[in-house]
Parts: C-alpha cells; structure tokens; sequence
C-alpha cells in the first residue's frame, strides 16, 4: 500500500503506512497521531547509533591530477624525455595531429619543444591537451602526474612545483570547510579567496595551503589569493556561487576518520560558526549556533548538506538540533544549535576553534555556572516526509523495552504496518489540486501523466471542478478518447460538467503548440500513463532538470514500464538514455478499481462458493487471499499459464 517515510534532522527515518499511528511530542506533553497527519516540524523520538568500535581503519584516498575539473584552464609543463615518449608512441604527423587536438600547428610545436631550466622560458600545455595526448600514446594517466614537473592556470604567472597526488586527510578537509564558509572559488581564474578578518584564520590558510603545495598572493589585510588551488576544491565538491548552486560533503569526509570529521567542521565553524552566552533574570543562554542560507529552490540540498553536519558531530559525541525557515521571500535558512554543557565541552575537545575570540569565548562560558540537566528522550524534527508504494508482504514494529516498551522510533528505515486500501477519493483530489497549484504559484510546469482512456478526462474534470486557474494544455492519445466521450454523452454520468472541463482546455495540435506550452506556467495534461511512450517524453526532455516543475502519475505503473522504474530508481530513459530526474515527482492513487475493503464487502455479499483472483499483485492478491480465507472462503490464485479446473 501508500507508505510514508519520516526523514528526522540526522537523516534517521521511519517508514509507515496512513493510518499507524506515531508519538509526537507537542508542547511538552505525547500525543499519537497518524503517519499520513504528520507535518514538517513535528518532533518525532530518535534513537541514537550506538558507537561503532574496532572499526578497521580505510586506506587514505588520493586527489590525481587528472581528476581536476577546469583541465582547458590548467597547464602542465611535462619532462623532456616523457614528451619525447609521447611523440614517438603517437607516431603521426604534425598536421594530422594538429587536426585531432584541435590545435595550430604553431602551438602543437612550441608543446613539443620542451624548454630550459629557467622558468621564464618553460612551454606549457593544457592539462587537457596532455590528457589527449596520453589517450593517443596508450601511456597510463599516472605516468602523466609522475612526469608533469611545473603547474599553473592560465592567467597566473604563479608556478608550482607539482603537488599531486594529493592526500584527501586534515588539512585537505579543514581547507574545504574554509571554501564553503568564508572562502571563494573563481573557475575563471581558478583561484581561492579567502577573506577573513582574523589574523588567527588568515595565517591558518596560508599555512595549511602551503603544506599543500600552494602559496598565496596577498593583496589585502584581510584576504589572502591562492592560484590554482580554487580548481582542487572545486573538484571536491565547492561551487563557484555557493548561494545558487548545491554544496555537498563529499564521502570521504562525512565518512572519513573522526580527525578528518573534526576538520572539516572546525573550519566551516570558525568561519560560520557563533558562541553566543546570555543571561538574564529569568534564563541563561549558552550555545554554538552555524547558520546558512539558500535560495528557497536549493532547500532539498541545504538540508542534506546539513544533516551532514548533525551527523558527523553526533558521530563525534556532540548532540544538536536544526532550526530552519525562510528568510526574506526567496531564500532558506538553516541553523544548527549545539547547546548543554556536556555537548558543549565535547565539542571544546574535539573540534574547537582556532578563533582566539571564539575559543575564549567558549573557555570562559564553560567555566560559568551550570545547573544539572535531566535526562531525557531525544527526539528530532521531521524535515522531509516522502510517499511511496510497497507490494510487501512482511512487517516489522520497533519497540524499546528499557523505555516502557515504546515503538515508532525513527532508526533505521524500518517499514511498520502494510496495507493495501486505496486514500480517501475526496483526500487525494485536495492534495492533488494543492500540489497543482503549488507548482504554478513557483512559476514551474504541472506535467501530468494520464492513461488515454478515462484517466486523462477525469483529472480534467477534477481541475475545473476545483477552480484551478492556469494554462492548461491537453495532448495525446486522450483528445481522441475525449472526442468520442462527447460525441455520445448519454453514456456519461455528467456529460455538460465533462464538456465544459474539456472546452477549458487548449487542445494542442502541432509542435508548436507543445513549445509554447512549455514557454510559462502552464499545467499539461498528457500520454502515456506509464511513460512508455507519448508527447509526455517531448515534455520530459525539456522539464527533467528543472526543480520548480513536478511530474504527476495518477495511476499505477506496472512492472518493468519506464514509470515503475522510475519510482525505483528515480532515472527514465530518455532518447536511449537513462537519465536521472531533477524535476520532482510522484504518484497519486487514482485507482478506477475497487480496494481491499470493498473486494471484501462484494465477496461477503455475493457469498461465492469459489473465488479466484486474478489480474493484480501477486504480493497485495496473497494477502487479500489470507483474508479472505479467515472468512471462510474457498481461494485460488492460479499462476500466469496455470490451468485451474474448478
């Protein structure tokens, strides 16, 4: 049946059907309510992972030269003896190798020439050239980083000797946080900003950047320029703009050894990171607060990137909690508060700040007087809470005894409760509607998948029945469909209702129509249900990356058809290519067909002496079989090609 799936501020989740019911706390006091009425912000009980121990340590991983984004921008000079190498493995002439690099032949032989010692006179290529050239030679891309002696980007007269491989530890990690806090990545220059008023931070980067094989330009008091460095962090996952495009911590480090963790946080707090201490007559605040923000479409991403941060300072003992909501009308923010003495100190110890009025501050507040805090039960905000469908046949409930024997504790991802009864008709409409709309009101497309035959007409019908007001375009096999429904309406419940709801629409009729559908906000209404085919592909291949749009299917999708895969594994084949959707989606139960609870009442009413079940999940038909069985019922459930004589 429907699941929902809690996902809490440390990314523990639970999953459970609509009607189980879950604690909540809610000003102070327990409340139980059901999974389908939980909202965003509603504070759910958490378990805490138990520390791993004995944990075998990972083999340190590497930054290779060839792995650097930007590598037009990046240029190399190569020794002597590998470029000879390279020349005479490649064995072509000039001219011909000029036409496969893309280059002049002037250029292509000033590469080949070498150079002196003096570096005024060293020739350079691109780090993408070298690639090629490699490529064309057979030589391993190792060889290549073993033999490229001198580095620089192409605007800098800046030259270094060459640094990689570059350890992915410390200091590469604490360098990073700097770049997503107060640092700045230029892919034009390939340049690192760094611009900090603290002397403490400043020479903390110029050091750190140095044992990295870096150095720095300096050109202001507060600023501090490190060529070349900006394309190894831009390659680790910084972006240029952090305000409009997605920051995430890579693997390695939210993975990495507790150093690594303590790093990386240590510098994204020094240069985001607040001690705040109030007192008054009535309370005293003492807490670490990191706060972010986001335009409001990268909200997915700034939570992840957050409960990132939860995660690895829970890993590391220190517990804390995310605040977050908007600020200004297009931009998010995220807080994350770390507060009571014992969480306080561990971060003291293991992370710090190098800060001398931050870590000051948090010597002086620690040493203030603190009143002892109860023990309690943690519990989390709910951030996301995302739908799916299950065909499971097994269920489990997680219930801790030493607590009382609670249950529906966010853990681990464990499914509580199957079902299989279809949500309220009236309910679905309303959420369907709502989600429309919201899809328009943030300027994106309503794309809306629909079987050809009844489907299509029907959420026609439910948009004009709830007065959605915008562009709607109708295109497909449906407007076929749609024809003969009006040609003969005393088949028809309410032929005029349908009649006006298809006359509201613009029936699209040429290519042209689909791209000016696709030119504003505008709901579409299209083939096929499945995605198996149909103008809702010509849609897809412009809408897939767009975050502000939403796919809507409104019926099941069978196995292994393109919409099934999709809500498996979130890619769709598009153009002989399997293509991850950025646009969101999801699917609405609009079954024409009966639910569990009226199968049940037909049997009980016909009274059948046999009933054999047919066309369904064999998963959902086992469990309607078992029930019907405890009603006394006669069962069969023959298998495709099995002859069942009765």
């Amino acid at each position: 049946g429907e699941l929902y799936t809690l996902v809490t501020e440390s990314n523990r989740s639970i999953t459970a059907t609509e009607n189980h019911p879950c604690f909540i706390v809610e000003k102070g006091a327990l409340k139980i309510r059901n999974a389908s009425d939980l909202q965003l912000g509603d504070w759910v009980p958490v378990i805490k992972p138990k520390e791993e121990k004995g944990c075998i340590a990972q083999e340190p991983e590497f930054l290779h030269l060839q792995d650097l984004k930007m590598d037009q921008r990046i240029f190399v000079k190569l020794d002597n003896a590998f470029l000879a190498k390279l020349r005479a493995r490649i064995g072509k002439s000039k001219p011909v190798l000029s036409r496969i690099l893309g280059v002049p032949q002037g250029t292509l032989k000033d590469y080949f020439k070498g150079g002196s010692s003096k570096k005024t006179r060293l020739y350079f290529m691109p780090l993408s050239i070298a690639k090629k050239l490699c490529v064309l030679a057979d030589v391993p891309f190792e060889d290549l980083e073993k033999n490229a002696i001198y580095l620089k980007s192409m605007n800098s007269k800046i030259v270094f000797r060459n640094p990689f491989p570059l350890k992915k530890d410390y200091s590469l990690a604490k360098m990073l946080a700097k770049s997503f806090g107060d640092g700045h990545v230029n892919l034009k220059t390939l340049y690192f900003d760094y611009r900090n008023i603290c002397n403490d931070l400043l020479s903390e980067s110029r050091i750190i950047a140095s044992g990295l094989g870096f150095r720095q330009i300096k050109s202001a008091p507060d600023r501090e320029y490190f060529p070349l460095l900006g394309a190894v962090l831009n390659t680790l996952g910084c972006p240029q703009n952090k305000v409009n495009q997605e920051m995430r911590v890579p693997g390695w480090v939210k993975n990495g050894s507790g150093k690594i963790k303590a790093s990386f946080l240590q510098g994204l707090f020094d240069d985001e990171g607040h001690v705040s201490y109030c007192k008054s007559k009535h309370k005293t605040i003492r807490k670490i607060t990191l706060k972010m923000s986001k335009r409001i479409d990268m909200q997915d991403c700034l939570l992840a990137f957050f409960a990132d941060i939860k995660q690895m300072l829970s890993d590391l003992g220190i517990e804390s909690r995310l605040l977050w909501g908007r600020q200004y009308a297009d931009k998010i923010f995220l807080i994350v508060n770390i507060q009571g003495r014992q969480n306080l100190l561990n971060f003291s110890k293991k992370v710090s700040f190098i800060s001398r009025n931050k870590k000051e501050t948090l010597h002086n507040l620690l040493l203030s007087k603190w009143i002892k805090e109860p023990k309690r039960i943690d519990f989390e905000k709910i951030m996301q809470i995302k739908k799916s469908h299950t065909e499971g046949t097994e269920v489990f409930d997680l219930t801790i005894g030493a607590l009382g024997h609670w249950g529906n504790f966010a853990a681990n991802g464990i499914i509580v409760h199957n079902s299989t009864d279809h949500p309220p008709r009236k309910d679905l409409e309303k959420k369907f509607v709502a989600d429309v709309q919201d899809v328009i009101d943030r300027g994106g497309h309503a794309l809306i998948s629909g079987f050809a035959v009844g489907r299509s007409q029907e959420l026609a019908d439910v948009l004009n029945e709830y007065n959605v007001e915008a562009d709607t375009y109708f295109d497909g096999m449906c407007q076929k469909a749609a024809s003969v429904y009006l040609k003969n309406p005393t088949y028809l419940k309410k032929p005029k209702l349908l009649s006006k709801a298809l006359n509201r629409l613009n029936w699209v009729k040429n290519i042209k129509m689909r791209k000016a559908a696709l030119k504003k906000p505008s709901i579409i209404i299209t083939t096929s249900g499945m995605l198996q085919g149909g103008p809702v592909h010509f849609y897809l291949q412009d809408l897939y990356n767009d975050p502000n749009s939403k796919l809507f299917l409104t019926g099941y999708q069978v196995e292994e058809t393109p919409g099934r895969i999709l809500m498996e594994t979130g890619k769709i084949n598009l153009n002989g290519i399997m293509t991850e959707l950025k646009i969101k989606y999801e699917k609405y139960d609009f079954s024409a067909h009966a639910g569990k609870k009226e199968l049940m009442s037909i049997a009980k009413r016909l009274s059948p002496e046999k009933i054999v079940l047919v066309h369904g999940d064999p998963a959902v038909g086992k469990k309607l079989a078992a029930d019907l069985r405890q009603e006394s019922f006669e069962v069969h459930t023959p298998k495709t090609g099995e002859e069942l004589i009765l």
